[in-house]
């Protein structure tokens, strides 16, 4: 099968894959879960009635710079990983397999539904590239912190709240990809 080629390709695809995004995936966790609980350590700490413990909002500071700044630098490392390597290694095998079967299309049938196979392969390739590109990263990044940030709202404001806000980001999150699927149809018409 197509996913079972593309995994295949190379051992050293897959390792960076892997090595990508889990690092992606640990980011998407720290942000979601660390942080916030970092934050309201801090802050307990500095609002503290009987007195500011120096040395705890140091440490809790200096760890909270370290997870910005370590984390952003894995992530930057991780989405170029997949932007650079990984989404050209796998459109470049893609594009070969679907040029072996555009051959295969008899020129009538091309001519008579008005489509010119390489050249559709071409456009269309292109724009899955840049687009696979932008969200695979993205992907590994974010699907952890819904669970994440779930714990991490549970643990700060309680259950009712929790729950409360969990709700309100699903239904933004459905209301996005709405958005976004009334866009392409949208989009589809007006290229017809």
């Amino acid at each position: 099968s197509l996913l079972r080629a593309l995994w295949w390709q190379s051992a050293r695809t897959r390792k960076l894959f892997v090595q990508a995004g889990g690092i992606l995936i640990l980011r998407g966790v720290g942000t979601a879960l660390l942080l916030p609980l970092l934050l309201k350590n801090l802050v307990e700490t500095v609002a503290d009635p009987v007195g500011l413990n120096g040395r705890r909002a140091a440490l809790l500071l200096s760890l909270l710079t370290l997870e910005r700044s370590f984390g952003m630098l894995a992530e930057c490392w991780g989405q170029s990983v997949f932007q650079s390597h990984i989404v050209t290694a796998w459109m470049a095998m893609l594009t070969t397999l679907l040029s072996k079967k555009a051959l295969l299309i008899p020129s009538s049938v091309a001519s008579k539904a008005g489509v010119d196979p390489s050249a559709l392969i071409g456009r269309e390739m292109a724009m899955c590239h840049s687009q696979l590109s932008d969200f695979m990263g993205q992907a590994f990044f974010s699907l952890p912190t819904v669970p994440a940030g779930a714990v991490a709202l549970v643990i700060l404001v309680g259950w009712p709240s929790a729950l409360l806000g969990m709700s309100w980001i699903l239904f933004t999150v459905y209301m996005q990809m709405h958005v976004q699927r009334r866009a392409k149809v949208a989009e589809r018409n007006a290229a017809e």
